[in-house]
């Protein structure tokens, strides 16, 4: 896998930390809208 020469361009390590942290957020958003929406039913 060769870098891209231009500084411009954002590495390929950070795209992927910053898609992982996305996914993340989502899965406990999800997690916390569904706990909240059972939760009233307890």
């Amino acid at each position: 896998m060769s870098q891209p020469t231009g500084t411009h361009v954002p590495q390929p390590g950070v795209i992927e930390s910053l898609n992982h942290a996305l996914m993340n957020f989502f899965h406990w958003f999800v997690t916390f809208t569904a706990s909240m929406r059972f939760l009233p039913c307890y």
